[in-house]
């Protein structure tokens, strides 16, 4: 993993953060009774998170869904090359990048965590 990678993986997380972030301060101002203030900022959570997702997608998943291409005959290779444990790994790994469940695990971890950071400014508020 290269250096501009992993800026792109903070830059990301920073992105899910902002999004948890605007989430919870729109419904804490609908709860107050700022209903026209928390709508505007639930757009703007709205247009946001869409960038966020975006982003994700852009930086993150596409550029690991080249890197683990598992069309690769390399891959078939190797499940046939390793026995028992290692054997079962392979065809794990395989599984979850053809199906994309890997992809959906990590896309579904940052608005796992966007939920957590909002959970934790609403509670301080």
């Amino acid at each position: 993993m290269g250096k501009a990678f992993i800026e792109d993986v903070m830059k990301s997380i920073a992105w899910t953060t902002l999004c948890g972030a605007v989430y919870a301060i729109s419904l804490s101002s609908i709860k107050t009774g700022n209903i026209y203030q928390g709508v505007l900022v639930f757009i703007l959570f709205i247009m946001l998170s869409t960038l966020a997702v975006i982003y994700v997608a852009m930086h993150i998943v596409i550029p690991l869904d080249a890197a683990m291409y598992p069309e690769d005959p390399y891959w078939d290779e190797k499940k046939s090359e390793v026995k028992g444990v290692l054997k079962g790994y392979e065809v794990l790994k395989i599984i979850f990048t053809r199906w994309k469940i890997f992809y959906l695990m990590l896309t579904m971890g940052y608005f796992l965590y966007a939920n957590e950071v909002t959970e934790y400014i609403l509670s301080k508020a």
